[in-house]
């Protein structure tokens, strides 16, 4: 009975000195992957627009695409929307922008760069070099379940905020604004995870 005793205390001993440990770890990895992600999800969005000329903002995509009818302010991946800040301005139900000429939405970042829902044109000559050459890469939620968020707006040629792909981290909460200055140093707000863009 006593060899039981110490047997257990044993086990709850080392199951406290490691149970913090293997936390730590499981954090540390999703932290990881949320960084991979955000930069994966940057790096498509850039050879997209070597590709096809224009950046990921269009519902529809008829002819030739001209940056001033871009009515897709935020791209979104699957999974939660996550909560934010209420000056953070990333997930409103209709977003809107000073720099969207008209019917500012969102849009599904696998749309734009997995399945080509838009209907860029997929066939180049050489007065129309430009095509959409994707998937570019296959989109999935955040280590946390949430969206991965794109204000791809201000990748639009003439902005002069910062375009960046965010994860709002192990919170859930994104606490980024959704306007930084281009110039200026982008650092990420509490724990959202960032990539820049432009």
């Amino acid at each position: 009975m006593m060899e039981v005793v110490i047997t257990l205390a044993i086990i709850a001993a080392l199951a406290a000195i490691l149970t913090p440990i293997l936390s730590n770890y499981v954090d540390q990895s999703r932290m990881t992957k949320a960084q991979a992600d955000v930069k994966a999800i940057g790096e498509a969005i850039s050879r997209f627009q070597g590709d096809v000329g224009v950046y990921p903002m269009f519902t529809t995509g008829t002819g030739l695409l001209q940056e001033s009818s871009a009515n897709v302010v935020t791209l979104r991946s699957p999974g939660n929307l996550p909560t934010e800040d209420s000056t953070t301005a990333w997930t409103s139900g209709s977003p809107t922008d000073s720099n969207c000429t008209s019917g500012c939405v969102y849009d599904d970042l696998q749309d734009q760069l997995l399945t080509n829902v838009p209907l860029y044109t997929t066939s180049g000559n050489l007065a129309k070099p430009f095509k959409w050459k994707g998937p570019y890469i296959d989109s999935s939620t955040d280590p946390w379940g949430n969206m991965y968020l794109v204000n791809i707006i201000n990748c639009k040629s003439g902005s002069t905020d910062a375009c960046f792909v965010l994860s709002a981290g192990p919170n859930g909460k994104v606490e980024t604004p959704f306007n930084n200055p281009e110039a200026s140093t982008l650092t990420p707000t509490n724990d959202d995870i960032i990539y820049r863009i432009k």
